[in-house]
């Protein structure tokens, strides 16, 4: 009965006895230049779209644009869903009280390859959803009163044009009145900002939450 068992182990070793099979240097090489070069483009894709490294590249790209200070709490990109920055907001002195725009979310249709292979923004349309736009009227003349641009930034004939889309906005208009500051009540909107290009300027169409066009109106990228 025990050489009967003794047998039986024997037998069952051998049969899960592991068979090696050569490998040759040259397949090894290869494999390991593979399994390398898989580690280096999941490393550099990781490094060139990580959240740290796009949300420097918005904000630098909004200031170079605007000349004002901007301020974004996160950016997360994807490869085919876009860029979708949160908690955006723009001041052109560091001292406002409130920003000029604000948007909880900003969703940026791009050139994906071009951000990552030479580290460069080229957005091809932003939908802007929530935001906030506080112009300041002043209230004697009736003219609009933009701030002049602190900061250097971009020349107007490298200025990229793309379309934007405001959706569930809300215009606060700030009167400025003997030194004081006095806001107008809200106003809920949603407007679609088209370029031409040729002419450098942005038409405008607002609308209300139906969709039905309230208003239209232009903005030229040179002034």
């Amino acid at each position: 009965m025990i050489d009967w068992f003794l047998r039986f182990r024997r037998r069952r070793s051998i049969g899960r006895r592991r068979v090696w099979q050569y490998v040759s240097g040259r397949r090894r090489r290869v494999g390991i230049f593979v399994f390398a070069l898989m580690v280096f483009l999941i490393g550099g894709y990781w490094y060139l779209t990580n959240d740290a490294r796009v949300k420097r590249r918005i904000t630098h790209y909004i200031e170079d644009l605007t000349g004002a200070d901007v301020k974004i709490s996160q950016a997360t990109f994807s490869l085919f869903g876009g860029i979708e920055v949160r908690n955006l907001r723009v001041r052109f002195r560091e001292d406002d009280a409130v920003p000029i725009f604000e948007a909880s979310r900003l969703y940026i249709s791009h050139r994906p390859w071009t951000l990552i292979l030479r580290g460069k923004l080229i957005p091809t349309k932003v939908v802007c959803v929530g935001g906030i736009v506080r112009p300041v009227l002043d209230y004697h003349s009736g003219r609009w009163l933009f701030p002049s641009k602190g900061k250097s930034y971009m020349p107007p004939q490298r200025v990229v044009m793309f379309p934007i889309y405001l959706r569930n906005a809300q215009l606060e208009i700030i009167e400025l009145l003997d030194g004081q500051r006095l806001q107008r009540r809200p106003i809920r909107f949603s407007a679609s900002l088209i370029p031409d290009e040729q002419r450098h300027i942005y038409n405008i169409l607002l609308q209300d939450k139906e969709g039905a066009i309230q208003g239209k109106g232009t903005i030229n990228v040179r002034t």
